[in-house]
């Protein structure tokens, strides 16, 4: 089978860089011939550039007339790294590796750079009506409005592809809404899996202290990673936890003052903003965390590799509960509402895995086999070749172990992490089912505030407190009531309702 794939490759800082890099190897040992294809920039990463053939993009027409590729790969992501692919999915169609629903910064972007302001706007009022156009209108006067993730601006890609991979059911399902007829397949995004570095060598090596509990977020630090909550809700975990540390991993958005935050909230010695780091060094900062934090909205639809990455290491994550981050598996990642409470269900959460290190490892434990059973290079390169092999017609038979659990056509990455657990239950002393399927603080703070009295609902939380919800009461009692084995239909939750109001007065 061969092959012409469009990737950003490294140096350019693009998750998907590293996704394809890590990719591309798997899918030529599964049979496939794969020529890259880039833009104006020289790869970096010579285990690549020796073992493919890396041409420039404006090459492929006469690559493809001297010997025909089987089929196109287009990896679209939502950034600048992926314009020269739009451009070329539209004069070539192929098969899109959707990485993200919204690729409405990447067409704003093209638009604006080309000068075609006027285009964009017609586009966005075409697609989307009035909304759409006043949306554009913002734009255009300098603004970036969250209320963009509501114009995805992909339907354009969806009509022009002959074919589609998603990475996630949520996906899917996006997708299908616009063109239900496209051949479409669901394929795990496939990781290596992290070795299992000792921490306290992790932390001499990074020059952090060998006894704080430390906190990571992991990824490109932008708006949309919900760090202003996770903030908040450190700086309430350090009044209970004053040997703690906050690290945040990843390179920074240009559109993000992220230290201007910190500075706001005082904690400029308790938390570190990394930046980019390096493979080597990325691997040693999961390994020095004690819990990692990877909330992020609204969402794009996006599956990351950055938290298959942290789950892959062996570390308890927790998540927004939202998109494709639905589809975890309940025991390997803490799933947090959001809402009027998110802030609180953090911080009642990171007090709970902070006080039992024993729920800790087991939600450490089933991250990992998560992305073992289900997420592997195989399984992925697996998945692709036989999607591209059913849309062009082209024979394929897998080998070696890929072929096993590959999850093309809508297999679930849920169903896939449910296999596993149920091989492997975890030891009963081990609470994973605490975060996994209750009692969990969340279901029982729902409870509390819907049916608690009315004052209940209103109580203030005291001064002292560095929670500033007029739910904090709720959502402390809560999270201890569970912690205790309550669960939301507990019998027992009407009568502690009723003695509520009054304890709260």
């Amino acid at each position: 089978m061969r092959l012409a794939y469009f990737s950003p490759l490294n140096p350019l800082q693009s998750g998907i860089s590293d996704y394809s890099e890590e990719l591309l190897p798997a899918l030529a040992a599964q049979g496939a011939t794969v020529d890259l294809f880039i833009d104006r920039y020289r790869p970096s990463n010579p285990a690549i550039t020796q073992a493919f053939r890396v041409l420039p993009e404006r090459s492929f027409a006469r690559e493809a007339r001297r010997r025909p590729y089987d089929m196109p790969i287009y990896q679209l992501g939502n950034s600048p790294a992926h314009a020269y692919i739009y451009d070329r999915l539209l004069q070539t169609p192929g098969i899109v590796v959707l990485h993200e629903y919204v690729l409405h910064h990447l067409r704003m972007w093209m638009a604006l750079q080309r000068g075609r302001g006027r285009a964009y706007l017609q586009t966005m009022a075409a697609t989307y009506g009035d909304a759409g156009r006043q949306a554009a209108e913002r734009v255009l006067l300098g603004q970036l409005p969250e209320a963009l993730f509501d114009f995805p601006l992909v339907e354009e890609t969806v009509a022009a592809a002959r074919g589609i991979i998603v990475h996630s059911q949520y996906m899917a399902e996006q997708v299908r809404r616009l063109r239900p007829a496209v051949p479409l397949a669901v394929v795990p995004m496939g990781v290596p899996l992290p070795p299992l570095l000792p921490p306290a060598a992790a932390r001499a090596r990074l020059g952090l202290d060998p006894d704080a509990f430390i906190l990571a977020s992991i990824g490109h630090l932008n708006p949309y990673k919900r760090l202003n909550v996770a903030l908040r809700a450190f700086k309430a975990f350090a009044m209970q936890h004053p040997h703690s540390h906050f690290l945040l991993v990843g390179s920074r958005s240009p559109n993000y003052n992220v230290d201007r935050l910190i500075a706001m909230l005082g904690l400029g010695d308790r938390v570190q903003v990394i930046g980019y780091a390096p493979p080597a060094q990325f691997a040693d900062y999961l390994a020095a965390s004690d819990v990692c934090i990877n909330l992020r909205y609204p969402t794009a639809g996006e599956t990351s590799a950055a938290l298959l990455r942290i789950m892959g290491s062996g570390k308890p994550v927790l998540v927004s509960r939202v998109g494709a981050f639905t589809e975890l598996p309940d025991a390997a990642a803490a799933k947090i509402d959001l809402g009027g409470i998110e802030e609180e269900l953090l911080l009642e959460t990171l007090l709970l895995l902070a006080r039992r290190p024993d729920l800790r490892a087991a939600m450490g434990h089933a991250a990992r086999r998560y992305v073992a059973d289900g997420h592997t290079l195989a399984q992925s390169a697996a998945g692709y070749l036989r999607f591209v092999a059913e849309v062009s017609g082209v024979r394929y038979q897998a080998s070696g172990d890929g072929g096993q659990g590959s999850g093309v056509r809508g297999q679930e990455p849920e169903a896939i992490g449910a296999q596993f657990i149920a091989r492997e239950p975890q030891p009963p002393t081990v609470g994973a089912q605490f975060i996994a399927r209750g009692p969990e603080p969340q279901a029982v703070a729902a409870q509390f505030i819907a049916r608690a009295p009315l004052s209940a609902q209103n109580a203030q939380p005291p001064p002292q407190s560095a929670i500033r919800n007029p739910q904090s009461a709720i959502a402390v009692l809560a999270a201890a009531a569970a912690d205790c084995g309550l669960h939301a239909d507990d019998p027992a939750l009407p009568a502690l309702l009723a003695r509520l109001d009054g304890l709260l007065e």
